[in-house]
């Protein structure tokens, strides 16, 4: 149920704020969805980080479809490997025209370690 329509430049109109009660739930997605820009779609991860640089490195874990996911993200990232293979994974947001990765589930197993880096 959306109970907010965002003004973020660029999303104007954006339904968000998908909750009843909730300031940690919307914490984590601020946290995962928005700054680490881990994104779960239908068919796979859609990675967008915009964190700042001054965070330098960052880790998480993450579980989507039953599988436990570590990230290890830099800012500006332009490559990304998975399970210690380079892999070209290209993807641009349709509404925002960042650039960024995306991950098809099956490619992705339990404990997989994925390195996205600036090249």
């Amino acid at each position: 149920m959306v109970n907010c329509w965002q003004m973020i430049p660029g999303f104007t109109g954006r339904g968000g704020m998908l909750f009843l009660t909730g300031a940690i739930a919307m914490a984590l997605r601020l946290a995962y969805d928005w700054m680490l820009g881990i994104q779960p779609g239908p068919d796979g991860l859609v990675l967008l980080p915009c964190f700042p640089a001054e965070l330098g490195t960052v880790e998480a874990e993450y579980t989507v479809q039953g599988k436990r996911i570590f990230f290890r993200m830099q800012p500006q990232s332009t490559g990304i490997s998975v399970d210690g293979v380079v892999c070209s994974a290209a993807y641009t947001d349709p509404v925002s025209h960042r650039k960024g990765f995306f991950l098809p589930y099956n490619t992705l197993y339990n404990n997989s370690r994925i390195v996205l880096f600036a090249e």
